[in-house]
């Protein structure tokens, strides 16, 4: 659904461009994700975890429809069980990464501005920013569902029973979602974000 309220890579191949990078004085390797077939990479092909700080990122990847795990008070520590075991792809900031997580299950997000992080993202990853918009839950981070319009009247504004007919509902935490009149400046945000964007197969048909 398009609305808005109030790497587990499965089978594909990846370009993974070995990158050396010194910031401080400290030398560091990450690798360049792509997704060398076709078209963008889908929310089903691969799934993330945003560490303690890239909050902001992970909010904007669930807007986007892909699997995004967050947890401000979690180390990276902790994750790496989940990553290696799920194939998820850790987003974060910290230069000091377990040494048992292989380099193609974690990307340094190099940017401290959130909106040059999710650009940076987008255009790493090649993802799909506007076939899935909205379709988890943005605090469950769960695929919503279809609701009944009778089945959440007592949890939406009268104006809004009174204004729409389309409703969505997270299946964990009960939250009610609809096609909001700020759906237009979120997309437009994204257009924003990408607007500098040097890679040109990079843009928005909404």
């Amino acid at each position: 659904p398009d609305f808005v309220q109030q790497g587990h890579s499965k089978g594909l191949h990846f370009r993974q461009n070995r990158i050396n990078l010194v910031t401080k004085g400290i030398r560091f390797i990450y690798f360049a994700w792509g997704n060398t077939g076709p078209g963008k990479m889908k929310p089903d092909e691969i799934t993330f975890v945003c560490d303690m700080m890239v909050g902001r990122l992970a909010r904007w990847l669930r807007i986007f429809g892909y699997d995004t795990l967050y947890d401000p008070e979690k180390p990276v520590r902790d994750w790496v069980p989940l990553l290696l075991e799920e194939r998820r792809v850790l987003l974060t900031r910290n230069r000091q990464i377990a040494p048992e997580l292989p380099p193609e299950l974690y990307f340094w997000v190099e940017p401290n501005q959130p909106d040059a992080q999710i650009r940076q993202v987008i255009e790493a990853f090649e993802l799909d920013v506007q076939s899935h918009l909205f379709s988890r839950c943005l605090l469950c981070n769960v695929p919503v569902v279809p609701a009944e319009k009778a089945e959440v009247r007592d949890k939406i504004p009268p104006r809004v029973w009174q204004t729409h007919t389309e409703f969505w509902r997270c299946p964990h935490c009960g939250r009610v979602y609809w096609q909001g009149s700020h759906l237009k400046r979120v997309k437009e945000h994204i257009r924003n974000i990408l607007a500098d964007s040097p890679n040109s197969s990079i843009s928005l048909a909404i």
